[in-house]
């Protein structure tokens, strides 16, 4: 599915959309989700409808935070409200978000 511009589109659907293919691909890439953190708290995730679950109603940014093997740990910040730019960027850390992750998020839009 791709959108113009000038396509109206449901923001919040969007960004879920972005954040789910976003986890997914991190998955898939071998990462392993850890936890979420806002300002307010940390929390332990392990799927990602726990983790859209726990972050749905926080209208604050959140960093959702990765593992993978032994000693590798990276993290995205999602910003809700921001529409195609809820996730605002991610750690050095994670240095294959781009190849395995942005192509696949983008063809959504």
């Amino acid at each position: 599915m791709l959108l113009s511009f000038d396509t109206e589109i449901d923001m919040c659907a969007a960004e879920q959309v972005m954040l789910r293919a976003t986890i997914q691909e991190l998955l898939n890439a071998g990462w392993e989700l850890d936890t979420f953190a806002d300002s307010e708290e940390e929390v332990e995730v392990s799927t990602i409808e726990e983790t859209l679950t726990m972050i749905s109603g926080i209208d604050d940014y959140i960093y959702i935070f990765f593992i993978r093997g032994e000693g590798e740990c990276g993290w995205i910040s999602y910003i809700p409200g921001n529409g195609v730019d809820c996730i605002s960027d991610y750690s050095v850390s994670i240095f294959d978000f781009p190849k395995h992750v942005h192509d696949k998020v983008a063809q959504f839009f």
